[in-house]
């Protein structure tokens, strides 16, 4: 994705999560997932697992946290843009598919959101 699309000036207001695997010299980041809370909502976004972690359930993980999170600060709902070829990990999640397709920096999303029972 260009620079200009990643940055939108909203990650100081964010949560982050981070995954960590260990190193010979310590640690080092393979995956990040980004949580914006406004008032009773909240977005997901940024998820992304270095290509040699994947399907190892990383993403659900922290996805799991995130909403648990979300759910902790009061948040009744919760959506995302997902890419197409991981709407399955979102449906698993307990998000549905509320939009048609779209295209963000080249590549077909769909809105998915989901609601929340706050905490």
């Amino acid at each position: 994705m260009p620079l200009e699309e990643e940055i939108d000036g909203l990650d100081d207001s964010a949560e982050h999560l981070v995954a960590l695997a260990p190193v010979e010299d310590g640690e080092r980041v393979i995956a990040t997932l980004r949580l914006l809370v406004n008032g009773d909502s909240a977005k997901i976004g940024r998820v992304a697992v270095q290509r040699d972690w994947r399907r190892r359930g990383i993403a659900a993980r922290m996805l799991q946290m995130a909403l648990l999170r979300a759910c902790e600060r009061g948040c009744r709902r919760a959506r995302l843009a997902a890419q197409l070829d991981a709407v399955a990990l979102y449906e698993h999640a307990g998000f549905a598919v509320e939009s048609e397709e779209f295209e963000e920096a080249g590549i077909p999303h769909v809105w998915m959101g989901r609601a929340l029972a706050a905490g």
